[in-house]
């Protein structure tokens, strides 16, 4: 049984392995259009999803190479719909490879307990205050 949204049905995208996930960008649906979006799927877990994007959005594409380096999706060249392209994108890859020491991990991301933040939610907030940003008073 498979679990989640995946993505839609597609030819010329990228698919590489990273751990125990694939994660797949870009390519055509025939339908919808080219595509920007980055999927993974956990075969642990047996699930898809689509993570949360930051920062400024590739433009979509199709027929690309990609890797995974540093825990960094890259991805060079491709179509865009108008023209062929030599850029170079780069998007950090979603993962708890580094263990939540003082949360949970949730579609990669570390969900930190209250009191704790970070990438590992490793680091205490001040005795007193938690939050995403150790900016809340805890009673």
């Amino acid at each position: 049984r498979v679990f989640g949204l995946p993505p839609s049905s597609r030819v010329m995208h990228q698919a590489v392995a990273y751990g125990d996930n694939l994660l797949i960008f870009g390519g055509d649906d025939r339908s919808v259009g080219y595509s920007n979006q980055l999927f993974i799927f956990e075969t642990v877990r047996s699930r898809w999803y689509a993570p949360p994007a930051t920062g400024a959005m590739p433009n979509a594409r199709w027929g690309h190479s990609m890797f995974v380096y540093n825990k960094r999706v890259w991805s060079f060249g491709g179509f865009d719909g108008r023209y062929l392209t030599h850029e170079l994108l780069s998007m950090p890859v979603p993962d708890c490879e580094d263990g939540c020491e003082h949360g949970v991990c949730n579609m990669g991301i570390c969900e930190c307990f209250p009191g704790f933040i970070g990438h590992t939610c490793a680091t205490p907030c001040f005795e007193g205050w938690g939050g995403d940003f150790c900016d809340v008073p805890i009673c």
